[in-house]
This record gives C-alpha cells, structure tokens and sequence, in this order.
C-alpha cells in the first residue's frame, strides 16, 4: 500500500500503489482530521483511519516474500499519547495484531507479531526516547538485543554502542525498493555508512532468527 494524503478534502484516502485491488482508507468523522494545505492530513482529535475490506494483499505479500516494511512521515503534535498509540497498524482488535507502529509518548514502538512474541506482537521494540522531526536515523532494539533494527531515510552514518546488544549478531543492509540484503561491514569506531544516499534499513540479527 502506499498513501499519500494527497486528496486535500473529502472522508477517502486512496491506495496509490498500483498493486492489486485498492485498499483505501476511510475517515469516519471528517470533523477530526483537518486536510492540510501544503499536503497530507492532521489529526487532532481520536479517529480510526481503516480499510472497510480484510487486508488481504498485504498478507499474502508478507507470507510470500517473508518480510515487510512499514514507512511513515510523520510530525507527532504532542508526546503525551501512550497505548502506544497507533500509527499504522494490521490487527483484529487490540489485543491480537500482525503488526503495528504506534506512539508511546517520547518514542515510537513497533510491534509485530513472529513465533517468538506473543499475539500481541509484545515484547515490542522501542526508539530511543525523544522524537526530534530534525533526527533523521530511527532505531530500535529487542529487550534481548538479539535484534536492531535501525532506519536511514537519506543515508548516512551512525555508531553503535554493540555492547547493548547480544554478542554474534549478523549485520546486513536492507534495501526497501529491492527487498534485497546485503552484508554489512562495521568502520572503526563501529561505524556503519550506508551504501548510498538512499533509503536504507540496517538489521542486527542472532543467528537463526526468526525476524531475519
């Protein structure tokens, strides 16, 4: 799926990503969101944005390739809001999900559903604390830290402080517009650099892991 917010008005958001049947999104009180004029949509009082049909697409997907991505672009109004609550989200109800980004106050928590995390996708994977806007590399990490997980929306380079993690991790590059990985090699310092300027996923994983 991909939206956009680009419609500018009306109860509808629409699945721009050309592939399969359309899963548009539905805003069942246009009172609590306000279209914006630059583009995309603000929500300032409590709604539920949702497809009106089973997300079927995005299932099949994630069982055939075995992965998936979640990609927002997002200004957070205020880090008061906890539950977490949701960003984006696949679930049956709130407490037997697939998979969802939300909002816990000062960071974002992502929680997914595998063979080791229970149906609620818990425990969850967290971001440092603090949601700047001008902080461009977003991470996370198991409670175990047998699995990182870190975003670079335009590249770059960051240092890893390994020694919060589990030690034998495996490290690759994940690449969002291929669905490839690559190994990934440490700099001094524990430095790792991104391949390009490009979006880019760095994943840390244990041997064997099921979230590999």
């Amino acid at each position: 799926m991909l939206y956009t917010f680009d419609e500018g008005h009306g109860d509808a958001i629409r699945d721009r990503s050309g592939r399969g049947e359309p899963l548009d999104l539905r805003i069942p009180n246009a009172a609590h969101v306000q279209w914006l004029p630059a583009g995309g949509l603000g929500i300032h009082s409590p709604t539920l944005l949702s497809s009106s049909v089973p997300a079927r697409k995005i299932v099949t997907a994630a069982q055939a390739s075995g992965a998936l991505t979640i990609e927002a672009w997002i200004k957070p109004a205020n880090v008061g809001q906890a539950g977490p609550a949701r960003i984006a989200t696949l679930s049956r109800d709130t407490s037997e999900r697939n998979f969802t980004l939300g909002q816990d106050h000062a960071t974002f928590q992502v929680r997914l559903r595998t063979t080791r995390t229970s149906a609620n996708g818990e425990p969850a994977l967290d971001s440092p604390g603090g949601l700047d806007p001008a902080r461009f590399i977003a991470a996370a990490r198991s409670q175990q830290g047998d699995v990182a997980i870190l975003y670079f929306p335009v590249g770059g380079e960051t240092a890893l402080q390994l020694d919060r993690l589990a030690p034998g991790l495996e490290s690759h590059w994940f690449d969002p517009r291929t669905g490839q990985r690559s190994p990934a090699h440490a700099a001094e310092l524990h430095r790792f650099r991104t391949p390009d300027e490009q979006d880019w996923v760095l994943l840390l994983t244990a041997p064997g892991s099921t979230s590999r």
